[in-house]
């Protein structure tokens, strides 16, 4: 593809936030298993996805607005993209155990209740916004469209409440997040351009949520 891939306002405004991270925890190896055909293995059918998903091995690429404003355009440029790369990489059992355990130990109720009953404290759900348009995106849209929902409230409110009331404060947070609040959101952007910042995203006074099905298209009913 020789034409630059151009971003949508979506991909923009999270340019400078970290690429998503995520692990996969596979069965233990077996007697007959080899590192280095299991690599090449993978290395051939990543290859294969990437053929149907080629803008992922894209370079972003940063010129001149063409309109001589002083502005800049950043796009996608496949043609000299040098690919994508497999790197293999062994951490130890000790320091994957730590991980597994630090991830897994957390009380949040318990650090909730050390903080002053007036803190205001939120929930972070990030939702997927394409089945939520009216009308909804095209399937083949590749570009990124979500948007991290928050829900607050005050430590002493949560903490005298039941989780039946905490629940119903996220599905209404979910509920509400419809085509006319997320096109509100593109059009405030439009009109103050930025690029969020991770303190902007992420806070240290917020649990946040991703990946979740329920979260995919039309939300479903806390339960």
């Amino acid at each position: 593809m020789n034409s630059p891939i151009h971003l949508s306002p979506w991909d923009l405004f999270m340019l400078s936030i970290h690429y998503i991270q995520k692990g996969h925890l596979y069965q233990k190896r077996t007697p007959d298993f080899h590192i280095a055909e299991f690599l090449r293995r993978l290395n051939h059918v990543l290859s294969l996805t990437l053929s149907h998903f080629y803008p992922l091995v894209c370079r972003l690429v940063t010129s001149e607005s063409p309109h001589e404003d002083g502005s800049y355009v950043v796009s996608l440029e496949c043609v000299n993209s040098p690919g994508a790369r497999l790197i293999h990489a062994a951490p130890s059992v000790e320091l994957l155990e730590r991980s597994i355990n630090d991830k897994f130990s957390f009380n949040p109720a318990g650090k909730i209740a050390l903080y002053p009953s007036k803190k205001i404290i939120g929930c972070r759900l990030v939702t997927n916004n394409r089945g939520r348009m009216n009308p909804p995106l095209h399937p083949d849209y590749f570009g990124n469209l979500i948007n991290p929902m928050r829900t607050s409230t005050a430590v002493g409110e949560l903490l005298g409440n039941d989780l039946g009331w905490a629940v119903w404060r996220l599905h209404e947070a979910v509920v509400g997040h419809i085509d006319e609040k997320i096109r509100g959101i593109l059009s405030s952007w439009l009109e103050a351009l930025v690029v969020y910042q991770m303190e902007q995203v992420f806070d240290t006074d917020s649990v946040m949520m991703g990946s979740s099905p329920n979260l995919e298209g039309m939300p479903l009913p806390g339960r």
